[in-house]
């Protein structure tokens, strides 16, 4: 996850996707073989919002809603590059503080609470 001047860049998941279509989540992706999670992380930020990411820290990880996979929590650093909606997986990109995220329709409370951890940190 990237954070800004108190914003989380925050993509909305297209409809047509077959796991959690519609919800606001930060940017990322599965490990693919052979890949290190640092190395996942670049990847997914340049193929979902267009920019290069610096990983800076794992913050946690924990099982998906359905228990199918285990999700890796990372803060990253733009280094270059304007985050835009960058394949047909991302119908929208915003900055959205904390505030914001908790008023919002389809958004993983296991997302707010990492983003409220990861605030706290600062």
């Amino acid at each position: 996850m990237v954070e800004r001047d108190g914003r989380f860049l925050m993509i909305r998941r297209a409809e047509h996707l077959e796991t959690a279509p519609g919800y606001w989540t930060p940017a990322g992706g599965r490990i693919e073989p052979g890949e290190s999670p640092e190395q996942t992380v670049v990847r997914e930020m340049a193929e979902e919002v267009g920019v290069v990411v610096r990983p800076l820290r794992k913050l946690c990880e924990g099982d998906s809603v359905a228990g199918d996979y285990r999700l890796h929590w990372w803060q990253a650093e733009i280094t270059r590059g304007e985050a835009h909606p960058a394949c047909e997986e991302v119908a929208e990109l915003r900055w959205l503080t904390l505030a914001e995220l908790r008023t919002m329709e389809r958004v993983f409370p296991e997302d707010i609470e990492v983003l409220e951890r990861s605030a706290a940190a600062r």
